[in-house]
C-alpha cells in the first residue's frame, strides 16, 4: 500500500518523510498528507521586510488570514506565479480605496464585510483586473476562480486546485482534472 510520503512521491511531489510528523499526525493519512504539502508550498515570509520568498514550484500554500492586508493580493499572486510556469505576471496594483474604516454586515450576502478592493496585474503582457469583497484580512476565495479564467484565457493546460480545507491554511496545486481527484482522493483518505 505504502506510506503517505510514497504515494504523495507517485503524484510528482518531492515532499521528505520526516518520521516525526507521521508520529504527531497518529496515522491519519489524509492529515499527513495535507501536512506534508502545507510544509512544502509554505515559502518564506520575512516579516521585517514584508518579502515572500516560494520554497516550492509544485505547491502553494498560504494561511488566508493575512498578515500583510494591504499587499494580500499581490502575495497572492506570486504564489501563483510560483507554481504556473505558463505565466509571467507583472505590475500588481492593489487599490484599498473601496475599503470602509469599519467591518459591517453586507445585504447581499450577510457577511461581515469592510467594503471592496480592486486588483489589477499583467499576465503575459494582457491586462486584467477585479474588484473583490474586502473581509479584512481574509483573502476573498473568488480570486481562485478568477485566476482561472485567466489561465484559460491565456491558454494554459492546468487550472489552479485548492486542496478541501482542514484549516485557515489554502494548498493549491496548479494540474489537470486528474491530478486534482487523486489529490483529494489521497487528502480524503
Amino acid at each position: 500500500m505504502g506510506t503517505t510520503t510514497d504515494k504523495l512521491h507517485e503524484l510528482g511531489f518531492d515532499v521528505k518523510g520526516d518520521p516525526s510528523l507521521k508520529e504527531a499526525l497518529e496515522g491519519s493519512r489524509g492529515t499527513e498528507a495535507y501536512m506534508r504539502l502545507t510544509e512544502l508550498g509554505l515559502g518564506d515570509y520575512d516579516f521585517e521586510s514584508g518579502e515572500w520568498t516560494p520554497t516550492s514550484n509544485q505547491v502553494y500554500a498560504f494561511d488566508a488570514e493575512f498578515f500583510d492586508i494591504e499587499h494580500m493580493y499581490t502575495l497572492f499572486l506570486k504564489g501563483i506565479q510560483s507554481i504556473v510556469p505558463d505565466i509571467e505576471i507583472t505590475d500588481v496594483r492593489e487599490d484599498l480605496s473601496g475599503m470602509t474604516e469599519e467591518m459591517t454586515t453586507s445585504e447581499e450576502t450577510g457577511e461581515m464585510t469592510d467594503g471592496t478592493r480592486g486588483i489589477s496585474f499583467l499576465c503575459n503582457g494582457h491586462s486584467y483586473a477585479i474588484e473583490l469583497t474586502s473581509y479584512g484580512d481574509w483573502i476573498d476565495p473568488e480570486i481562485i476562480d478568477f485566476m482561472n479564467d485567466v489561465l484559460e484565457k491565456e491558454n494554459c493546460p492546468k487550472r489552479l486546485h485548492l486542496l478541501p480545507a482542514m484549516d485557515q491554511i489554502a494548498v493549491l496545486f496548479y494540474c489537470t482534472e486528474e491530478q486534482s481527484a487523486a489529490l483529494d482522493a489521497l487528502i480524503q483518505g
